[in-house]
């Protein structure tokens, strides 16, 4: 939730502020120009994901864009529940096999850096295809190195969440 992140902007140049209160309007500024690119960011998400012909994410990971979901008035089934270390049961995962036939659901979602053996078996026993999510908390060293950023980790979600959902 772009709101959210705007939250944490405010609260980490406030900290940066008292530490080094030389360079207060620096950091201000810094600060106003990253909420303004998380308000573009988040108007672009609007924008994209309002002409989908699906509102349904499934995704075989933990339970990460929740909040995502309910911003941009998704409906979002996780395999797992809220912590990164739960498995789904069997039962679990036939109901949601199930809930993406029944939906006729084209795309399942996986978690970039973790290993995608739930969205695999999902998409095999459905006939769906796959495709990445990133929640944005991680990146490879090669990401590092690239200089790859939050908001290209963002940009390239939207990506494929316009594919996932056939969004206009």
């Amino acid at each position: 939730d772009f709101d959210n992140a705007k939250i944490m902007v405010k609260n980490i140049v406030v900290a940066f502020q008292i530490k080094d209160s030389a360079n207060q309007d620096y950091y201000a500024r810094e600060a106003s120009h990253y909420s303004d690119k998380l308000t573009e960011l988040d108007s672009t998400y609007k924008a994209s994901l309002a002409s989908c012909q699906s509102r349904e994410i499934v995704y075989g990971g933990h339970y990460a864009f929740g909040y995502l979901a309910k911003r941009y008035g998704l409906k979002y089934l996780a395999a797992q529940g809220i912590s990164p270390d739960a498995e789904p049961t069997a039962n679990d995962l036939a109901k949601l096999v199930e809930q993406v036939k029944k939906d006729k659901i084209k795309y399942v979602f996986y978690e970039e850096l973790t290993s995608p053996k739930i969205a695999e078996t999902i998409a095999s026993e459905t006939n769906a295809k796959m495709l990445p999510l990133n929640a944005a908390h991680n990146l490879t060293k090669d990401q590092f190195e690239q200089g790859i950023s939050f908001f290209d980790i963002l940009k390239s979600d939207l990506d494929y969440l316009k594919i996932g959902l056939q969004c206009r």
